[in-house]
């Protein structure tokens, strides 16, 4: 079976929904927003049926515990076990990101991504971990909880780590460090073994706190190295990137390549260059950096 496709996505929707009575489905339909729109809270479902809030999330547990222990058909069972064996061969858990780039054939729309998240909901075997301010939700098989868990404390310690050391690092690096810097022995032990890098990109890519820049080097998303907001560090990663000596406009095109977001001038490039002492001059409008 290959990706998810909307079609499945749709089949299995109406499959679980025939499985509900007429409140039940009302209510997932709108904490899920299978309509297509945001979900609502439980407060706003409640005051619209004039229940309490209690009372509704009462109700959509009741739905999804039905869904859960329902009898799946062909079908349904075998989306559920694409989903559970791709996890499973992840390590048991992905960041959402990663979940929906694997999982699903193309892009997620607003209403697809509700379905996805509501259809999973129907399997005993998995659940999802709610985002935090810090890091994206996680799908985890429910026997790979522990895991799940400790890839969440693990990131806790990564972003300590940058906090502390304000330095930034590839992957490589990292795994190296993680066993000669201060990590917690549980930690030095999550990243022992086959697996510890796909662990490691996870946590990298599902956090809200880290990032990367165009060399693959990763910290914290303050750090200017990492937002890659300014002239400045984008001229300065692109002499970093090409090793080699480039006149402004050439770098400008360059930097215009690699941030396609905000077009950026010769001019304007040119005096940032002149301005700060880590650009050295070399002939006619040619820098290179500082050794």
């Amino acid at each position: 079976m290959g990706k998810i496709i909307e079609k499945q996505l749709k089949e299995g929707i109406d499959e679980l929904l025939g499985k509900l009575n007429s409140k039940q489905r009302l209510i997932v339909t709108s904490r899920y927003g299978l309509n297509g729109k945001n979900g609502k809270t439980l407060e706003s479902i409640g005051d619209g049926l004039g229940i309490s809030r209690e009372r509704v999330r009462q109700i959509e547990q009741s739905a999804i515990n039905l869904l859960r222990k329902a009898k799946k058909s062909k079908e349904l069972k075998e989306v559920f076990d694409f989903v559970e064996q791709e996890l499973f061969n992840n390590g048991g858990f992905l960041d959402r990101q990663g979940f929906k780039k694997l999982i699903f054939a193309g892009e997620l729309n607003i209403a697809n991504r509700n379905k996805l998240a509501f259809l999973l909901n129907g399997s005993n075997k998995l659940k999802y971990q709610k985002d935090t301010v810090a890091f994206s939700g996680i799908w985890y098989l429910i026997k790979y909880k522990k895991t799940a868990e400790r890839a969440k404390k693990s990131h806790g310690e990564l972003a300590r780590y940058f906090q502390r050391n304000k330095e930034v690092k590839k992957i490589g690096e990292l795994l190296n460090i993680i066993t000669v810097e201060n990590f917690s022995p549980e930690m030095v032990k999550f990243f022992d073994g086959e697996n510890k890098k796909s662990r490691l990109k996870i946590i990298l890519r599902g956090s809200r706190l880290i990032n990367k820049n165009i060399m693959n080097e990763w910290g914290l998303n303050s750090w200017a190295m990492i937002s890659q907001k300014y002239a400045r560090e984008k001229a300065f990663l692109i002499l970093r990137k090409y090793k080699k000596p480039l006149h402004f406009r050439e770098l400008t095109e360059y930097i215009n390549k690699h941030w396609q977001d905000k077009k950026a001038l010769p001019q304007t490039v040119h005096n940032v260059i002149i301005k700060y002492d880590e650009f050295v001059f070399v002939q006619s409008g040619t820098y290179r950096l500082k050794t």
